[in-house]
């Protein structure tokens, strides 16, 4: 299956004057869920960051201990999930609190911008959003992917039987969607394309 989010070519770059150095920390609610991401991206992580990079791009491996998303039950405090996860830049819950998604812009050591988990802690999905090609969209040379609203994009998740559909708002105000599906296979996700 493919992706909506995917585009042909690329986008045009513009100059960074200094490298995304950024130490973030993020929170979002819902009636039953808080949603909390730090993520480090301080020369202090820039050696694991690159080993990272170099061997396989998989932030969501245990050596990924410089970005996590931490979910609590919001009455009680207990956590129910904690995982290492990219950079993240916005984070949203759905109405009835079964999935938590995050994107991001942060183009730097960040392989991956939309990510989707139930509250269970399974990633259901990932993608990156490199070379999109949609108006008023844009890349900087290193540190920056410029895709969604800002500074809040609306977000949908319509979930049927076997598989949901994402829409997240574009900075043109588009809403681009992607179906995936609610379990996830053993093998490589693929995502099917909704709209273009």
């Amino acid at each position: 299956m493919a992706l909506s989010f995917l585009a042909l070519g690329s986008s045009a770059a513009r100059a960074d004057s200094i490298g995304y150095q950024e130490v973030v920390e993020l929170t979002a609610k819902s009636t039953a869920l808080r949603v909390e991401h730090h993520h480090d991206w301080s020369d202090k992580t820039r050696p694991a960051r690159f080993k990272m990079m170099t061997t396989g791009e998989d932030p969501f491996g245990v050596a990924n201990t410089f970005s996590t998303l931490r979910v609590l039950d919001n009455k009680s405090g207990a956590e129910l999930f904690r995982r290492p996860v990219p950079a993240l830049t916005y984070l949203w819950i759905d109405p009835a609190s079964k999935y938590i998604v995050g994107v991001s812009q942060v183009k730097r050591d960040n392989p991956y911008h939309l990510v989707v988990f139930n509250k269970k802690g399974e990633r259901l999905l990932e993608r990156s959003l490199l070379g999109t090609r949609w108006p008023e969209t844009f890349e900087s040379v290193t540190n920056w992917i410029y895709w969604y609203k800002q500074p809040s994009p609306r977000i949908e998740l319509v979930e049927g039987e076997t598989t949901a559909v994402l829409s997240v708002e574009d900075r043109a105000g588009v809403m681009r969607s992607v179906e995936f599906p609610l379990t996830r296979p053993s093998e490589a996700l693929s995502a099917a394309p909704v709209n273009p």
